[in-house]
């Protein structure tokens, strides 16, 4: 289930007592479901200090990755000229 581990990233994850209120509304859900069923792993919230940044970290990681793959980039001028659209045929699962 997609409640047994979740890793809060980005600065609204930074809102007072969001990761005990989900890790409480998991718990919840998982009663509901488990109804008996001791498989069901218990629920894990991860609130690192630093999330905020941790969305801008994951990115930097990708772009070091793929820097070599043109392919996967889209240029500032294609993007003017095609908007939105133009991201679609270039996207890595494309």
């Amino acid at each position: 289930m997609i409640f047994n581990n979740t890793v809060l990233a980005g600065g609204t994850t930074l809102l007072p007592g969001l990761s005990d209120r989900l890790e409480s509304e998991y718990k919840q859900l998982r009663a509901f479901y488990s109804k008996g069923n001791t498989s069901i792993e218990a629920c894990k919230v991860s609130a690192l200090p630093n999330r905020q940044h941790a969305v801008w970290h994951g990115a930097s990681l990708l772009a070091n990755v793929y820097k070599d793959l043109q392919k996967v980039w889209l240029s500032k001028a294609a993007y003017e000229e095609l908007g939105a659209e133009a991201a679609i045929p270039q996207t890595v699962w494309a």
